[in-house]
């Protein structure tokens, strides 16, 4: 990521360009960011010039310090989130995997009782169609 910015309050006067480069670390692109930070000052039409640069890059070199705190705070911040959702998500997991088993386990009993209730309540339609069937191959057979 690159950003750039430029001052135009008093641009005829104090001129300021500022570069941040945010890059992937060569080593560890993954877990790290390298930041590269160039600021350039120009001050014209004024006395002592060179005073006033010095005094303007002292100012932006302090501000930019505090501007890569604020940017680890914020990146701590996320990160720290980032672990709290993934812990989450996998409590999450295993309370729908047993939430699944405890519903696949209750069906199969509601099954398995409503199959044997079928059969007490209607065993001679069931030996009736076990007789049926047995007539059938009595009649193949012959």
């Amino acid at each position: 990521m690159e950003m750039v910015s430029v001052n135009l309050t008093f641009c005829s006067i104090v001129s300021i360009r500022e570069r941040l480069c945010y890059l992937p670390h060569p080593d560890s692109p993954l877990e790290n960011t390298l930041m590269r930070q160039e600021t350039e000052v120009t001050v014209r039409g004024v006395p002592l010039t060179d005073y006033m640069e010095g005094i303007i890059v002292n100012t932006v070199s302090n501000n930019s310090g505090k501007g890569r705190a604020a940017m680890d705070w914020v990146v701590a911040k996320l990160g720290s989130e980032t672990r709290n959702i993934s812990a989450s998500l996998v409590k999450l997991k295993g309370e729908i995997n047993g939430l699944r088993d405890t519903v696949a386990d209750s069906l199969i009993l509601t099954a398995k009782k409503s199959i044997e209730e079928l059969q007490r309540i209607h065993p001679p339609l069931l030996q009736a169609q076990e007789l049926k069937d047995s007539s059938k191959n009595v009649a193949d057979i012959l």
